[in-house]
Formats: C-alpha cells, structure tokens, sequence
C-alpha cells in the first residue's frame, strides 16, 4: 500500500514539474486531448509566421484553418472510398481521382486505395505545409528569396552562401579575418 501511494504521489510530481509548452503569441487556443497537434500549431506558427504582426498572424491562422486537411479524414477515405478516388479528390488531387474513378470497376483502384492509405499522413502533412507557405505569402506579399548564388573567384565553380573555401579548387572564398574565432 505504501508503494502504491509513494508511486502516485511521484507520478503527481513530475506532472506538476513539467512545464507547460511556451505559446507563441498570436497561436489560437485550442483546446484538445492530443498534445501533438498543439505542437504541431507551434510549429506551424514558428516557421510561417516568423515576420508577422499580430494582426497579420490572426489572419493567417484563420485562413489556414479553412484550408487545411485532417489526416485522419484522409486515410478513412482511403480506406473505405479509395476505390473511387475519394482520398486524391479530398486532397485536390483531381487527375488521380479521376483515374481510380474510371478504374474503379476493375478493383485495382480498391487495392491502391488500401496501399495510399499508408501514404496519406505524408501526403497531408505536405498539402498542409504547401497550403501554409503560400497563405504566407501571400500575407507577406511575395516568397521569400532563394539565398544568393556566390561564384569561386579562382575557378568559377558554384559554392555555398556561406562557404569559406572552395569544394572544387580549395581556395578561400571570403577574408578569413572577418571569420568569427571558434
């Protein structure tokens, strides 16, 4: 009895000592029993929302929250509609739903169905991810821009922005005393 309540009461403490996630600001609450998604909204806000007013960033959660696909809608769909397509169509993947609904007949399309089931988590995570990026966006007004291409002084080679040496000939790309100390 007594290690019963000595183990609860242990448990007890190290709920009490683990803090909770900071949020950002302008995160939207959620209320929700899986942690994973309010991780995953921090993320989210991490990444796309970087250079944002709080305004801004409002109108970026509401509009993503429109747009957004849930994974498990996507692999119930696969699963019991797949043969019609059903989970390319959820993901406006449209060429591919029309192919399963014309081989739907066949049962080929049943049994790739079953197999995008497997695929579909990624496939959501990466329309989510694409739907988020370009919200940004166009929030922020354009992409942001591909990090310069530098050229090797001595051979002309492409390297990295920033590169100290050359992969190519091994000759200094930069002053080396301008080079933080390690």
């Amino acid at each position: 009895m007594g290690r019963a309540s000595d183990c609860s009461a242990q448990s007890a403490m190290l709920m009490m000592a683990i803090p909770a996630a900071p949020r950002n600001r302008g995160t939207p609450l959620r209320v929700s029993p899986s942690a994973s998604l309010e991780t995953y909204m921090q993320f989210i806000d991490s990444i796309y929302t970087r250079n944002m007013t709080d305004q801004q960033r409002a109108w970026f959660h509401a509009e993503y929250e429109r747009v957004r696909k849930d994974e498990v809608i996507c692999v119930l769909f696969a699963i019991f509609l797949g043969c019609f397509g059903a989970h390319h169509f959820y993901l406006r993947r449209n060429g591919l739903g029309i192919v399963y609904l014309l081989l739907c007949w066949t049962g080929i399309s049943a049994i790739l169905g079953m197999i995008d089931a497997f695929f579909s988590p990624g496939r959501v995570r990466r329309y989510n991810a694409e739907q988020a990026f370009h919200i940004s966006s166009s929030i922020l007004g354009s992409a942001p821009p591909p990090p310069a291409a530098r050229c090797c002084p001595a051979c002309n080679s492409s390297i990295g922005p920033d590169a100290a040496f050359c992969p190519r000939c091994g000759a200094a790309t930069q002053d080396l005393r301008s080079q933080p100390a390690f």
